[in-house]
């Protein structure tokens, strides 16, 4: 064993002795015995645990109608997302495809290209192709709103 953790243990154990040394020798006095009348509940805080349990009540009602509310609100929420969602999944998947398709187009062209003229009708065909696209896509959303934010739980689980 190290010396620090000689001096350590031997710290630790007249602490010990002199503690418990010190505890026994403790003034000892005499403390209050409790009446043998206690007092009887008064009226007035028979009605303060009254207004606190109407109080509680009351609370967990509201509670329980924001929850209900919040519950209504996310049905909404979800349904309204899987509307969005059901149009923008094949619109998206359209736009995409169409500028793999124009990149792939690019590529060939830029391939092909012999001076800079061709190779700037490639790019010009390509940024052509990627607006169409985007039209299309543009077009395909426009009849749905995207729905707003989530609604928050009023009662988080924290």
């Amino acid at each position: 064993m190290s010396i620090k953790k000689i001096l350590v243990s031997a710290s630790l154990a007249t602490a010990l002795v002199m503690g418990t040394s010190a505890v026994a020798m403790a003034d000892t006095t005499a403390t209050p015995s409790p009446s043998a009348s206690a007092s009887a509940p008064s009226a007035q805080s028979a009605a303060d645990r009254a207004a606190a349990k109407a109080a509680k009540q009351a609370a967990a009602a509201a509670k329980k109608a924001s929850q209900d509310q919040y519950r209504s609100q996310l049905t909404a929420w979800k349904a309204a997302q899987g509307a969005y969602a059901s149009v923008a999944k094949p619109a998206n998947a359209a736009y995409k495809s169409a500028v793999d398709a124009a990149k792939t187009a690019l590529t060939a062209a830029l391939a092909a290209a012999t001076d800079s003229a061709g190779k700037k009708a490639a790019h010009d065909a390509f940024k052509a192709a990627v607006s169409a696209a985007q039209a299309v896509r543009t077009a395909a959303l426009a009849g749905v709103t995207k729905p707003s934010a989530k609604p928050v739980n009023p009662n988080p689980k924290n």
